[in-house]
């Protein structure tokens, strides 16, 4: 009774709100590095949602919850002082269950946190946790090398918005702009020896952005006003170097062609082999990081993601992309894998496997296909936001979608309903996935 109770609270602020006068957004600093465009309503402020959430699950994973609750108070904030700027962005979200298992969540995920200072001739240094994105790819960055776990909560798996709602990295930073373009410098301390993820309601997740200590720098040249190009490259503690590129080139007036690649000595990406014994270790104990197989070779292997954005003359956005990990397995490397699944030892490390790219950010075979189409104002209609996207294994063709639909009643209230689903055949990529579809509803609301 008391959730409702809460419920019934939040909803009488939402309407309450919804009839105040538009507010004044102000303007975010600009960000140097390379990105697609941001298909998230990123407002400062505090906003609070109130949703819930309708999953359905394969038989393997009848036990699952059908129903959910969820919550978040999700803040942004810029301000200048002078020469100084300083950022703040935090997530806290919460999740009840209907049914036993899993239990109540409580997440909080301190984005960012960092300050910047003016300090002449087109020199700003910036220190704290910043949130440095990397990559022209919509629906996966491999130049992005700063991606791996930084994501806390997944309550949606729009890779938009997991771009914007990770956790930032902590780092020293210098960035130079001129009329030849622009370059930046980051120094990663090491800040944290955590061997696993904490599942604490409010850690820091500082082993997950700065369990190793690094560098990572970035150039960017000024080219035509139809093309651009830049190079990343970084070397972390216990790592080889890897080094990346994006370029692009608008063709007419509505079409950009991209190109996202990077490259580095790199395991070959494997489930590894572990006994039953082992198999119930692992289930009873926090995530650890890198789940692959250790005994994978190594070798240099290229990451890249091509891709088209067409606007058409009804503004709408439409987006393909092809994926090639060449350290991810190839068709029949995918089959004996499959093939494999033949024991609850092997089930369970094809789980943790696959839970560990999830938390890296990257696929689970060498070819991949991602389509996303995107309609803001649909029909007209200021208040109105349509998308949706799709992911296809390029060797077994099973698929994940997601649609969804945005209502902006204002400027300070916004309904959003999402509805995911995966499908394949029977041991395929998403075809084994638990989950079969969600359907999600929420309430956002700006103050």
């Amino acid at each position: 009774m008391g959730r409702h109770r809460v419920a019934a609270a939040l909803l009488a602020v939402l309407a309450t709100v919804a009839r105040a006068q538009p507010i004044d957004l102000p303007s975010s600093a600009p960000d140097l590095a390379a990105a697609p465009p941001e298909t998230e309503r990123l407002v400062p402020g505090l906003r609070i949602e109130l949703g819930q959430q309708r999953l359905r699950w394969r038989e393997s994973a009848v036990s699952q919850p059908a129903f959910a609750w969820r919550e978040a108070l999700d803040y942004r904030s810029e301000r200048d002082a002078g020469r100084w700027r300083f950022g703040f962005s935090d997530r806290l979200e919460a999740a009840q269950f209907a049914g036993p298992a899993p239990a109540d969540q409580t997440r909080n995920a301190l984005r960012e946190a960092w300050a910047s200072v003016d300090a002449g001739s087109g020199v700003f240094l910036d220190a704290g946790r910043i949130n440095q994105r990397q990559g022209l790819g919509q629906g996966w960055n491999p130049s992005d090398f700063l991606r791996a776990y930084a994501v806390v909560t997944r309550s949606t798996q729009d890779p938009a918005s997991l771009r914007e709602n990770r956790l930032g990295t902590a780092q020293l930073r210098a960035q130079w702009l001129g009329a030849a373009g622009s370059a930046q410098l980051a120094l990663i301390p090491r800040l944290s020896r955590r061997a696993t993820l904490s599942d604490a309601d409010f850690a820091p997740g500082l082993e997950r952005t700065n369990r190793r200590a690094g560098a990572q720098l970035r150039l960017a040249p000024q080219l035509d006003e139809r093309s651009s190009f830049d190079a990343v490259a970084q070397l972390r503690e216990g790592g080889a170097p890897q080094v990346g590129a994006n370029a692009s080139r608008l063709i007419g007036d509505a079409v950009v062609a991209y190109l996202e690649w990077s490259g580095g000595n790199r395991p070959r990406s494997a489930p590894r082999a572990t006994s039953a014994a082992g198999a119930a270790s692992a289930a009873s104990t926090p995530p650890a990081f890198d789940a692959a197989d250790p005994a994978a070779p190594r070798g240099w292997a290229d990451r890249w993601v091509a891709g088209a954005s067409w606007t058409t003359p009804w503004e709408v956005q439409l987006t393909v992309e092809r994926w090639q990990m060449n350290d991810a397995p190839d068709a029949a490397g995918w089959r004996a894998i499959r093939a494999g699944l033949v024991s609850p030892e092997a089930g369970a490390a094809y789980s943790a496997w696959r839970a560990d790219l999830a938390e890296r950010g990257l696929p689970t075979v060498r070819a991949s296909w991602f389509a996303r189409a995107a309609w803001d104002r649909a029909f007209g209609r200021a208040d109105l936001d349509l998308s949706a996207f799709a992911r296809v294994n390029g060797y077994d063709r099973s698929r994940f979608w997601q649609a969804e639909v945005a209502w902006h009643a204002s400027e300070r209230l916004s309904l959003r309903l999402a509805l995911n689903a995966s499908a394949g055949a029977a041991g395929s990529e998403f075809g084994r996935a638990n989950s079969r579809a969600s359907l999600q509803s929420w309430l956002q609301c700006w103050f």
